[in-house]
């Protein structure tokens, strides 16, 4: 809320002007949602990529940047990338942080091939989790 003092209405027996007062509401952005000067996102990320780590692009307020994901990240694992959230009030060249969730995107339409593999996978974890358990 702002206050804008003598910019109201006419004050009664020619008294001074009262005071403006504005309500500012800022509408909620598409993509990010703001906490101070942090913001929070979620990002899709390919399930190959989370399990073997590489790069993901991610959008941010100013530009898009490249981001290590590192191996075997899991869903829903939170990301902090310095300096990209919003500006600080009152200072110069300091900001928030951006804050990314992991969101894991995984394959459709897969081929038999890839059936077969997963089918492999599944049986070499299930084995792996056996033998610690012995």
């Amino acid at each position: 809320m702002l206050r804008v003092a003598g910019k109201g209405g006419r004050g009664s027996n020619g008294s001074t002007n009262g005071d403006l007062y504005i309500t500012i509401r800022i509408a909620p952005h598409a993509e990010f949602q703001r906490r101070g000067n942090d913001l929070y996102c979620d990002r899709s990320v390919e399930l190959y990529t989370a399990m073997l780590g590489g790069k993901a692009r991610i959008k941010t307020m100013e530009n898009t940047v490249n981001v290590d994901i590192p191996k075997e990240t899991p869903n829903g694992k939170v990301l902090r990338l310095l300096g990209l959230g919003m500006p600080v009030y009152g200072t110069k060249n300091e900001f928030g942080n951006m804050y990314v969730k992991v969101v894991i995107q995984l394959p459709d339409h897969l081929s038999k091939e890839e059936i077969d593999l997963f089918k492999k996978l599944a049986a070499l974890q299930k084995k792996s989790h056996t033998a610690e358990r012995a």
